[in-house]
């Protein structure tokens, strides 16, 4: 409550507690005062009063995103009349007409959505499989939630066989040819049909001497090899064990397709989302998640308050996408940038192709919105990601441990390295 005003006696540079009636603020948003929905819930435009010099207010995920939003504050002097009314009478920053009672100022905010809560819910490689199945079968980015408060848990990103719970299998990591199941939140406005996730994996590999290196990857097909980007074939059936879909969150999102779209009824909705139709995700270097990959599951349950907005509106506002990784049996290794086309007689147990070590798997994750075609991929600009210049490192917000131990070494892993592969073992040697 510091602060300059007229340099005239009983005024200056002071604290103007003692001659203040009361500090308000004001949002352009629904707000809730506090660290969740349990909080004071303020709808947008409401002037509240500050009971506190330091306050918590949670933004609800159902408010829309904007470019531009005013957040306003007040001061409003003890000789102000109650007959007045708090609309008028006001000045900007300070209130130096003594016909003003009341001081306010605005400053502009941003509301943006974000993407977070990344884990690997699944495994298929046999080694993992009753892993997945424990009570904490699956690994998250790190020690702390998508507000960077502490919530520890059993497993952390990235998956690797010194990680896996049953121990007779511990040190074994993942033999290529197994896919891994995923999923990540967003919250925001994406609920649109053009509304996509994609995400960009990148390869290095780790060797026996601990050293890491950037790499192509290949594939070996009848008799040719082609870089991995060529796999342009991943199809994936949402309903599946593997992806460990809420009790109701099927239920949940035909609610939410059938009060936004009402051409067909909740019945048939829930049946598309309940069939096992695959559908391909791949887009050469890149996996692309659409609305068939896609649930809504904004916690209504938490919601107790009845001046919140309809459930469906509430639901929609939080999304989950569900894919699929994986690395072809006959996937090859070389230094990134090696020309394999120059090399006249090809020995893929020869250099360059790297022979031991372990790859690992890194995915940068970008959201975009009203994407019409494959080549707005190419060149539209993502309006949100995991690791954003302006909003931060999402990737580090959630605890994620880039100096981790590895067997009895350590390794240095970088943001968003989520698993390890093999790189010389692979799914078909199970079963020769």
């Amino acid at each position: 409550m510091s602060g300059q005003h007229k340099k005239i006696k009983g005024y200056g540079n002071r604290n103007y507690a003692d001659s203040t009636k009361v500090r308000q603020i004001k949002f352009g948003f629904d707000v809730i005062r506090g660290e969740n929905y349990n909080g004071e819930y303020y709808k947008k435009g409401t002037w509240i009063d500050v009971k506190k010099d330091d306050e918590t207010y949670f933004i609800p995920s159902w408010v829309h995103e904007k470019d531009e939003e005013n957040i306003s504050f007040r001061t409003v002097a003890n000789n102000f009349i109650l007959k007045n009314n708090y609309a008028t009478n006001y000045q900007l920053n300070h209130n130096l007409d003594y016909r003003k009672y009341k001081a306010v100022k605005k400053i502009k905010v941003e509301l943006v959505g974000k993407v977070y809560d990344f884990k690997i819910t699944d495994s298929k490689d046999p080694i993992f499989t009753r892993h997945f199945k424990g009570k904490f079968g699956y690994f998250k980015v790190g020690d702390k939630d998508e507000f960077g408060r502490i919530k520890k848990h059993s497993n952390y990103l990235p998956i690797n066989g010194y990680k896996n719970d049953i121990k007779h299998f511990l040190g074994n990591h993942m033999k290529l040819g197994y896919k891994f199941r995923f999923s990540f939140l967003t919250s925001g406005d994406m609920f649109k049909k053009g509304d996509v996730a994609v995400i960009t994996p990148t390869y290095k590999v780790l060797n026996k001497n601990g050293d890491i290196v950037d790499v192509d990857l290949y594939y070996k097909y009848k008799n040719h090899i082609k870089p991995i980007s060529y796999k342009n074939y991943n199809r994936v059936v949402l309903n599946v064990a593997g992806r460990k879909l809420g009790k109701n969150e099927l239920k949940n999102t035909a609610k939410v397709y059938k009060k936004f779209n009402p051409k067909r009824t909740y019945r048939n909705y829930l049946i598309k989302l309940k069939s096992k139709i695959a559908r391909n995700i791949k887009f050469y270097d890149k996996i692309v998640l659409r609305a068939p990959q896609k649930t809504y599951v904004g916690k209504t349950n938490k919601v107790k308050n009845k001046k919140f907005p309809e459930a469906e509106k509430i639901v929609a506002s939080v999304q989950k996408w569900y894919g699929d990784f994986y690395l072809p049996s006959s996937t090859l290794a070389v230094k990134k940038g090696t020309k394999i086309n120059k090399i006249k007689r090809i020995n893929t147990k020869r250099a360059p192709f790297l022979q031991k070590g372990v790859i690992i798997v890194n995915f940068k994750i970008d959201i975009y919105h009203d994407v019409k075609s494959s080549s707005d991929l190419i060149t539209k600009k993502p309006y949100i990601s995991y690791i954003m210049k302006d909003y931060g490192n999402q990737w580090q917000r959630e605890g994620y441990k880039k100096h981790q131990k590895f067997g009895s070494s350590y390794v240095d892993y970088n943001f968003g390295d989520v698993a390890v592969y093999y790189l010389n073992k692979r799914a078909y040697n199970n079963y020769r």
